[in-house]
């Protein structure tokens, strides 16, 4: 699991770290976590790192955007990264609420009340079924959440996850299948499908993924990638 700490305050990053390492270790769980200043450092490195499975965001950042505004600005960017809101102030818990916050936590932290937020994450991800898949380095196993793209090249299909590029020999229709099931797969281009999960924004000719990445779209597909896309986004505002 990936977390970014967006905190100001030294003494409150190590001490927020220090128990999400604790968590790590009880549950045995990989952990990396990165600390940011403010927004604006976090913004900086997500134009080129869009991988994080949680954003812990203190809402009163001194310099530039606070918490809350970060928030809004990812979140109106089609970002679906998780996010739990740690302040001394509560007074802000609505506005947490309405940007999707999965949790919202006062300082001091408690340890049994964040483990329980992560513990709520972690328990999501695993009702997940991944899909099993024969690639040139070997059978994987790929939750569909983290495939962002999957295009046809020649005689083999190049999947794109969070996790890097596999290679593997399956007609591009299977695969659209297999992502269709899992409620997000799109195909945007003759040889191309993309998980909505993953598009930020789409007009006439390309989409753009959270990663920056941008991806072809044929006349012939548009519509149905415009139907879906606001289909799908509509549905997760009902959620």
């Amino acid at each position: 699991m990936r977390i970014a700490i967006l905190e100001d305050e030294a003494p409150q990053a190590r001490l927020t770290e220090g128990l999400l390492q604790a968590w790590a270790r009880e549950r045995r769980e990989g952990l990396s976590v990165r600390v940011f200043p403010s927004a604006d450092a976090f913004l900086f490195a997500w134009e080129d790192d869009r991988t994080w499975d949680l954003l812990i965001l203190d809402i009163m950042l001194e310099a530039g955007l606070n918490g809350m505004e970060l928030a809004r600005r990812l979140r109106d960017k089609g970002a679906h990264v998780p996010l739990l809101f740690v302040t001394g102030f509560d007074e802000y818990m609505p506005e947490g609420y309405d940007v999707g916050a999965l949790h919202y936590l006062i300082k001091p932290v408690e340890k049994e009340k964040l483990f329980r937020v992560l513990d709520r994450l972690l328990s999501e991800r695993a009702k997940e079924e991944p899909l099993i898949l024969k690639t040139q380095e070997g059978t994987v196993a790929l939750l569909p959440s983290r495939i962002r793209y999957v295009e046809a090249t020649g005689h083999h299909l190049e999947v794109h996850a969070e996790e890097g590029v596999h290679v593997l020999s399956l007609p591009l229709s299977e695969m659209e299948e297999k992502l269709r099931e899992s409620g997000d797969g799109v195909r945007c281009h003759r040889g191309i499908v993309v998980s909505l999960r993953h598009v930020c924004e789409v007009n006439r000719s390309v989409l753009t993924l959270d990663d920056g990445t941008t991806l072809p779209v044929s006349r012939r597909e548009l519509g149905k990638v415009m139907h879906a896309f606001a289909t799908y986004y509509g549905r997760e505002g009902e959620g």
